[in-house]
């Protein structure tokens, strides 16, 4: 997109201020955000250039073992319902990950016990660009998907490109963005 993501202007805020809100009425009791955010209760990357996983890695020490849905910013149609659909699915399941079917990489909800620290904790040190992404995450976890429904699939869609951050203005009202 050429800027940052989280500080994007929406709806009398920023992506940023959206995703949390959806996560505080989703009943979060705490929302940490990776990276250089002052306004949030932000985490430094402590492994930098990892994108999500790094991300992952720089979080879950804060954490202990407390379940968590690891969220991009840019999914401005989200909706609490989507993280609490999620969230009821893997705690009725005893995977360490969970995530929508369709194609949906995130949302990802962890249970991260020591074995799913123990592989972030690899995955984040592997020289290997493939070995490092959230698909193969999920996959060494062997994590389970569950269905969604197409306005679920539609609140899922990201907004990581100017023309679908257009879309996204005209389809809100919320003129250019």
């Amino acid at each position: 997109m050429g800027q940052d993501k989280a500080r994007l202007p929406f709806r009398g805020g920023t992506l940023l201020d959206h995703v949390r809100a959806v996560c505080h009425d989703a009943g979060a009791a705490r929302v940490l955000v990776s990276g250089p955010y002052p306004e949030a209760d932000a985490i430094p990357d402590r492994v930098p250039g990892l994108g999500p996983l790094g991300g992952l890695a720089s979080v879950l020490p804060e954490l202990g073992s407390l379940p968590l849905i690891l969220l991009p910013v840019d999914l401005p149609r989200l909706r609490a319902k989507d993280l609490l659909m999620l969230h009821r699915a893997a705690v009725a399941s005893t995977a360490r990950a969970v995530r929508f079917a369709g194609g949906h990489v995130l949302p990802l909800w962890l249970r991260p016990d020591a074995t799913a620290a123990a592989t972030v904790r690899a995955m984040a040190d592997h020289q290997s660009r493939g070995a490092r992404s959230l698909r193969a995450l999920f996959t060494a976890l062997a994590g389970i998907e569950i269905a969604c429904d197409a306005a679920t699939h539609r609140a899922l869609e990201d907004c990581d490109t100017p023309e679908a951050w257009r879309r996204l203005g005209q389809e809100q009202g919320l003129g250019p963005c």
